[in-house]
């Protein structure tokens, strides 16, 4: 709204501008038309309205340029010069040109504000004074613009009718910016009704998910861009074993260990720089009463009081990570035992291996004894279980 506002007064400024050099250009137009006419031998008349008009032109090829202040300041302070001039080279104090000071004044005041125009004011008075001073003294310079009754009525009709474009500028002005303030105030007033509205909503949103997150059973954090948390459930103060008060002045280095801070705050600048993509993590939190505590933590960002935060949901997570250990250990010990078993009876399969190895060899001798004993016409001992059990012949294909 202030860059429409400024907007908005360079506009008008420029279009001021515009129709005060207009109207000063018709003035001194028809001022220069009236001294052709009247006393066409004067030529100084003329070169005054000629100069009045040139001003104008380059006032005008200013303000096309955007140039308005420069083109302000080079009307009033030209044309206050050509009104100085004439006033002295036409006589003093009892001339047309000395009554333009007025014009002069307005147009200074109207284009570049209060200030100027009191200094222009304070200004024209005082080289007045002198302008007296030397006129009563006689040592003003002999007139080259003769003043007659004729030139008399036109330059003061001619500062009659620039007073009134001057009158119907800084009426129309006023008007203006009344409207202007007129709408801006009604702006202002919409923008803060949308505001209170925006508020009354953000209120509600905020109440509501205050309502929704006290009755969660995991706790929720909001952070600043300094890590301090600005609001916790009370659920968050449970599991950390802080109230909610001192939970509020502090960040969530405070019950971090502190060999872990370092990479949980470079986690989190990655994290709000939209680097990381990891939502999810576990960490250690070290409680008021200084035990510690295994939590599951899942990180966003939320939008509180108009702002994007980081926000925390955590979640006690030290049961089931004592359960997962007894688990581990379980397992642990139970592949400790399958390992014993497994060297034993690798042992006893080696064990019985053996035995099979000798067992073979000694059938291979009783075999060798008997054809000894039935070659040498001897018959084995019937009772005995190595020659009647079969068991050492199973292997022989002459007694299948």
């Amino acid at each position: 709204m202030g860059d429409e506002i400024k907007k908005e007064e360079a506009i008008r400024s420029s279009r001021l501008t515009a129709v005060i050099l207009t109207a000063m250009m018709i003035v001194a137009f028809l001022y220069g038309i009236v001294a052709l006419k009247t006393a066409p031998e004067q030529i100084e008349r003329i070169t005054v309205a000629g100069s009045i008009i040139l001003l104008g032109i380059g006032g005008h090829i200013l303000l096309r340029r955007g140039r308005v202040k420069m083109a302000d300041y080079l009307v009033s302070s030209l044309l206050w010069l050509i009104v100085t001039l004439a006033a002295v080279y036409s006589g003093g104090v009892f001339t047309p040109s000395f009554s333009s000071y007025t014009i002069v004044i307005l147009i200074a005041g109207l284009l570049l504000g209060t200030r100027v125009g009191v200094i222009t004011a304070v200004l024209s008075m005082a080289v007045s004074a002198i302008i007296l001073w030397f006129q009563l003294q006689g040592v003003l310079p002999e007139p080259v613009i003769e003043t007659t009754a004729v030139s008399m009525w036109g330059g003061l009709t001619g500062n009659f009718i620039f007073a009134a474009v001057l009158l119907h500028l800084a009426v129309s002005q006023i008007q203006n910016s009344l409207a202007q303030a007129r709408r801006h105030r009604q702006a202002v007033v919409q923008a803060n009704q949308q505001l209170e509205r925006q508020a009354i909503a953000l209120r509600t949103s905020e109440q509501n998910f205050r309502d929704l997150v006290e009755n969660l059973m995991d706790g929720v954090a909001i952070a600043d861009e300094n890590a301090r948390h600005i609001y916790v459930n009370s659920k968050f103060s449970e599991i950390t074993g802080y109230s909610r008060d001192e939970l509020l002045s502090m960040t969530g280095w405070d019950f971090t260990r502190p060999e872990d801070r370092a990479e949980l705050q470079q986690k989190m600048k990655d994290r709000m720089a939209g680097k990381l993509r990891q939502k999810q993590y576990e960490r250690i939190v070290v409680r008021k009463d200084g035990t510690e505590i295994f939590v599951e933590i899942s990180t966003t960002t939320t939008t509180w009081q108009g702002e994007k935060r980081p926000m925390a949901i955590i979640r006690d997570i030290t049961e089931r990570k004592q359960a997962e250990a007894k688990i581990q250990n379980i397992n642990a010990e139970l592949e400790e035992r399958v390992r014993e078993r497994t060297a034993e009876l690798r042992k006893l399969v080696a064990a019985m291996a053996g035995r099979e190895v000798r067992m073979a060899e000694l059938k291979k001798v009783v075999r060798a004894l008997r054809q000894q004993l039935q070659q040498a016409n001897l018959v084995p001992i019937a009772d005995d279980p190595l020659v009647d059990g079969g068991s050492l012949d199973e292997d022989d294909p002459s007694k299948r």
